[in-house]
């Protein structure tokens, strides 16, 4: 094994992974919303409720307006798609059959993308820094909060 495999050189990257291993997941990404919130972003779009119910249940998701393009299409395609699909079998559908599911994933995915157009139009709107400088300040502003509650 290769001695200068390390990639963690500079001290502070190493206390900020530290920093990130040692806090809980779900309170960082609670701090992440607070600061894009702090940013200007409406408090419903920083911090929707269920996102809050997942991060207070130990779900480390990130807030919305920073999710990933796979994370949106899988989640909240398959979520809207199944809610329809429910609907129109209800309402409408006789019985089920493929295009009947593949009509409702359809839409679902659709849905996905365009809140996930939604979503990185709020980005450019916000001027809001990429994510891994908003984890950053999240964890540092705990790191911060601990040492002075340590010493306080």
């Amino acid at each position: 094994m290769n001695s200068d495999c390390n990639q963690f050189k500079d001290p502070d990257k190493l206390k900020l992974f530290m920093a990130m291993i040692n806090q809980p997941a779900a309170a960082t990404m609670q701090r992440c919303a607070e600061i894009i919130a702090e940013l200007g972003v409406p408090k419903k779009s920083a911090m929707p409720p269920l996102y809050c119910k997942l991060w207070r249940y130990g779900f480390a998701v990130r807030p919305p307006i920073y999710a990933t393009s796979v994370y949106s299409l899988i989640l909240h395609g398959t979520i809207t798609g199944i809610i329809y699909g429910g609907c129109m079998r209800l309402l409408e559908w006789k019985n089920l059959n493929i295009v009947n599911v593949l009509v409702s994933l359809t839409y679902g995915f659709s849905m996905a993308a365009a809140t996930r157009w939604g979503t990185s139009k709020q980005r450019k709107k916000y001027r809001l820094p990429p994510w891994n400088e908003i984890l950053e300040r999240a964890v540092n502003t705990k790191t911060i909060e601990q040492s002075q509650a340590d010493h306080g």
